[in-house]
């Protein structure tokens, strides 16, 4: 997992440290920030819940839930870790809780 002892936990996917964020939820093997779920488009806002698709990199599992890209209907894929819509779903209710 990204951990650095100055920085904290840091986000998977931007590299930010949870000081800098308002929340970092922890998968299996990542975490991600609120800032990212909310910007990166991961979520289409006038339609809540609407995964907007992404292209997808080599990391062909998701790191929250270790479903692989064939198991959900979409895999983001972010410099180290990858997030399915389902786990992106997850994230969004926890982060708006």
């Amino acid at each position: 997992m990204n951990e650095n002892k100055r920085d904290g936990l840091l986000c998977s996917f931007c590299g930010r440290s949870q000081y800098d964020v308002q929340k970092l939820v922890a998968g299996l093997s990542a975490f991600i920030c609120d800032r990212c779920i909310l910007e990166r488009g991961y979520v289409d806002e006038s339609e809540p819940k609407k995964v907007v698709e992404t292209e997808i990199e080599d990391l062909q599992s998701c790191a929250f839930c270790e479903k692989s890209r064939n198991e959900v209907i979409n895999l983001f894929a972010g410099p180290s870790a990858s997030i399915c819509n389902e786990c992106v779903e997850l994230c969004t209710n926890i982060i708006n809780e």
